[in-house]
């Protein structure tokens, strides 16, 4: 089980038959606003392919943890966009086992998990501070608290938004979620259906997207 706390850091509890362990990963300054566990799929600094990976990310860091038994462990690597904090990181993660994406002030940011080193920036005066949901090979899905867009990476534009009602606001992202991704990749004339996105209501209500049935 894994979640972010108020005391600045990740915290794994994991049983195993006959024992109970917490472990605690301390950080250095805010609320962990995401926490990610996924497969890492190259092979990089730290990892091989198929080491459990776990992330966490604040308003200015992405911190890579150890896995294990040990307690107030240290992280293994930091990533930021701005050594002065100054550039602010959006609430959501992804981590697909070879690359980072998140988002920020100045738009998407990707960094290479072998190396660690920032791949790619793709900054738009449109895209500032928009909220992150799906990163794939061909697009991106995002929103804010009005639109729903959907990013061509290829020309690194916004090519489609769509309107969204007053949703439930949370800052840890938790109170919406993307649906299925694998279109992300690339449409195939057969992975453009079902959900696309789903978000709370204030009224306690769920809102959904769904792709617009063929004819």
């Amino acid at each position: 089980m894994l979640g972010g706390q108020l005391d600045f850091g990740s915290s794994p509890s994991r049983r195993d038959p006959g024992s109970d362990v917490d472990g605690t990963m301390q950080g250095e300054g805010h609320i962990r606003g995401c926490v990610v566990l996924q497969k890492c799929k190259v092979k990089s600094l730290l990892h091989s392919p198929g080491d459990y990976i776990l992330l966490s990310a604040d308003k200015y860091e992405i911190k890579i943890w150890p896995i294990g038994r040990e307690i107030n462990c240290k992280c293994l690597k930091t990533l930021s966009v701005s050594e002065d904090r100054s550039i602010c990181l959006q609430p959501r993660l992804h981590f697909d086992g070879k690359y980072i994406v998140c988002s920020s002030a100045l738009g998407l940011y990707q960094w290479d998990f072998a190396s660690y080193d920032i791949l790619r920036v793709i900054r738009t005066p449109e895209m500032a501070n928009l909220g992150l949901l799906g990163f794939g090979d061909v697009f991106a899905l995002l929103f804010d608290n009005r639109y729903l867009y959907i990013l061509d990476l290829r020309t690194e534009s916004l090519m489609s938004r769509w309107p969204l009602p007053e949703y439930w606001k949370s800052k840890r992202g938790s109170s919406f979620l993307a649906g299925e991704v694998s279109w992300l990749n690339g449409l195939d004339g057969h992975n453009d259906t079902g959900l696309v996105f789903a978000t709370s209501m204030p009224d306690h209500s769920i809102h959904l997207v769904l792709w617009k049935e063929h004819g």
